[in-house]
């Protein structure tokens, strides 16, 4: 399942840049990092969105907006 979402993820990323060009890399970038971090933070968990398990290693507290300088803008 997790395997299906980061598909998803990386094609709207290929889509995006597809149909707009380099005009949209800023918001590609936000996307890949944003789900960089979601990935990371369920790595760190051991368990995915909403699950449950006996494996679990901590909480999530939810998202806070942050904002980043990079060379193509504020992302």
């Amino acid at each position: 399942m997790t395997r299906l979402e980061d598909y998803n993820a990386i094609n709207d990323v290929v889509k995006l840049l597809a149909e707009d060009g380099f005009d949209s890399l800023g918001e590609a970038i936000r996307r890949i990092i944003n789900e960089a971090m979601r990935l990371e933070r369920q790595n760190h968990l051991g368990v995915g969105h909403y699950e449950r398990s006996e494996a679990r290693c901590g909480y999530a507290n939810g998202y806070k907006l942050k904002t980043v300088q990079t060379r193509v803008g504020a992302l």
